[in-house]
């Protein structure tokens, strides 16, 4: 089997940030867990994930990501799109623990509901990023037979 690689750099870049996007999911999902953070820290770590996340899905749309993958796999243009769409349904989910983490509301209340609500948003960010990732492997590994 022989495997067809994209260029090193920009495939780089984009596992430093799925790090990066890990390590700010681990501590926040951490601060919920452990309730010691003040609402406002709560707030800050929420909108720097938000920072984050932002950049991420515009360096992948803007960046040509997608366009990379179904230039190189038009078979699966289809799948790219919906991950693709994925995007605006993640960073909506972001905005609606952002307005949860500035509501009023008991301290033991509000603090389960943001983990109730992060735990749904890792969960789906990270099965997104599986999905990326698929696809990345889906792209550029392929089986060339004889050629090999």
């Amino acid at each position: 089997m022989s495997m067809k690689t994209p260029q090193k750099t920009e495939w780089d870049d984009l596992a430093a940030q799925h790090d990066t996007l890990g390590h700010l999911l681990e501590a926040m999902g951490n601060t919920l867990v452990e309730r010691k953070a003040s609402r406002v820290r709560v707030e800050e770590l929420l909108a720097e994930l938000r920072e984050v996340v932002r950049a991420h899905f515009v360096d992948e749309e803007d960046g040509g990501f997608f366009d990379k993958i179904i230039a190189e796999a038009p078979r699966l243009e289809r799948q790219a799109k919906g991950i693709l769409q994925e995007h605006q349904q993640l960073t909506k989910r972001l905005e609606r623990m952002s307005e949860l983490a500035r509501s009023d509301g008991k301290a033991g209340e509000w603090w389960s509901n943001l983990e109730t609500e992060f735990a749904g948003f890792s969960k789906r960010f990270h099965d997104h990023e599986e999905k990326e990732n698929g696809l990345l492997q889906e792209t550029y590994s392929r089986d060339i037979g004889a050629e090999d």
